[in-house]
């Protein structure tokens, strides 16, 4: 027997209606009812005068230069104020001052810069752009939950990174769908978990790895709160001693479909062979994927790798201003070539919205403006910086 739900008068289907639309403008938070600013970048106000080959961070100094890290290179860069002359910093190698790659960077209390470039320790520059120290890392700590790159570091010089990515079944290595987000408070040999991430793709787990994954995303807070990025419902939720104290709003978002198109593009990244050492003057030449490079890519990402909507935002696409913003790269549907960036309040509510200008990805948001990077035909990244934005007319 079918059943047949009732028939409500139009009357009071009206009525509910009004009272729904009541009750969820009485539940929505002040700030997220407040009208969505709409941003814009005026013209470039520098840009470095030599191209990079894969720009992963930069910080800048108090004197207007900054340093930008190259992964793809395996080099620290320091940029002079007018971006038109640069020197590698340091050099490769295990000896003082030298380093195998160029992960990242982040700031210390009081403008001191921390790299992280291997050899299991961090370097750190002075604000005047000097070589410090290195700071290894205990043994204790390698053992019991390894090292990675730092996300940030609070206000009492804690490291803060994520720990526990990749992990082991009977087919060989996978990563893991839960993360622990770590904490070294040096010197100390102790490593805390405050809090953790989630691929959300619980049925993409059956494969080693997955592109596109539905991956949360985190920032620390001066005072060491965690804030986590949900990509499942796109919801930041701040954590303190490993526990959720704040929770923002909902945001609204349209899943983009995953293409073949986009399946394409994705190989075609990872065919990209990075750079055995060092350059000196010019980017390193992209070179053409060999045969067996193209069919082992092509099996380990065959199209039932992919899930069928991207999540909305890149992976790593959060970073936080320093006035306590949230800046969100959104991700776009294949061919888009304007991206837009969501700037979210601490609370989680969304405050405005920024279309970059076309071809650009965000890489910093420091305080002499917003740096993006351009690629051009050749895969070779121009940096450039903005002005920090103003309200569209």
């Amino acid at each position: 027997m079918r059943f047949v739900p009732p028939i409500v008068p139009a009357s009071i289907r009206a009525l509910l209606a009004v009272l729904a639309v009541s009750r969820a403008a009485v539940a929505q938070p002040a700030s997220a009812r407040e009208p969505l600013a709409s941003l814009r970048l005026g013209p470039p106000t520098l840009t470095v005068a030599d191209p990079f080959s894969e720009v992963v961070a930069v910080a800048e100094f108090p004197d207007g230069r900054f340093l930008v890290a190259d992964r793809r290179d395996l080099s620290y860069y320091l940029v002079e104020r007018s971006g038109s002359e640069m020197t590698v910093l340091g050099r490769n190698g295990s000896g003082p001052n030298e380093y195998v790659n160029a992960f990242g960077i982040v700031r210390l209390p009081g403008d001191t810069l921390a790299l992280f470039g291997g050899n299991q320790r961090y370097l750190r520059v002075t604000p005047t752009a000097q070589f410090a120290d290195a700071l290894p890392i205990p043994v204790s700590i390698l053992r019991g939950g390894g090292i990675a790159p730092a996300v940030g570091v609070d206000a009492r010089g804690g490291y803060y990174w994520s720990g526990d990515a990749v992990g082991a079944n009977a087919s060989g290595f996978k990563r893991n769908q839960r993360q622990n987000i770590r904490r070294w408070p040096p010197p100390s040999e102790r490593l805390d978990t405050v809090a953790s991430i989630v691929d959300h793709a619980e049925m993409m787990h059956e494969k080693s790895f997955h592109p596109y994954a539905e991956r949360d995303a985190w920032v620390v807070a001066p005072d060491g709160r965690i804030g986590v990025l949900s990509a499942r419902d796109y919801r930041l939720r701040w954590y303190q001693a490993g526990k959720v104290i704040a929770e923002g709003p909902a945001i609204n978002f349209v899943p983009i479909p995953i293409t073949a198109a986009d399946r394409d593009a994705f190989r075609a990244e990872r065919m990209r062979q990075p750079a055995s050492g060092m350059r000196s003057t010019a980017p390193s030449a992209k070179a053409e994927p060999s045969p067996a490079m193209r069919k082992r890519i092509e099996e380990a990402f065959a199209d039932e790798v992919f899930p069928s909507h991207k999540p909305p935002f890149i992976e790593n696409g959060l970073l936080r201003a320093q006035n306590g913003e949230l800046w969100v790269q959104r991700s776009a549907a294949f061919g888009q070539r304007v991206t837009r960036i969501d700037v979210l309040r601490p609370s989680g509510a969304r405050k405005a919205t920024l279309d970059l200008p076309p071809g650009r990805r965000l890489v910093a948001v420091d305080r002499l403006g917003v740096y993006l990077v351009r690629v051009d035909d050749e895969g070779l990244e121009w940096l450039e910086r903005y002005d920090w934005p103003l309200a569209a007319p």
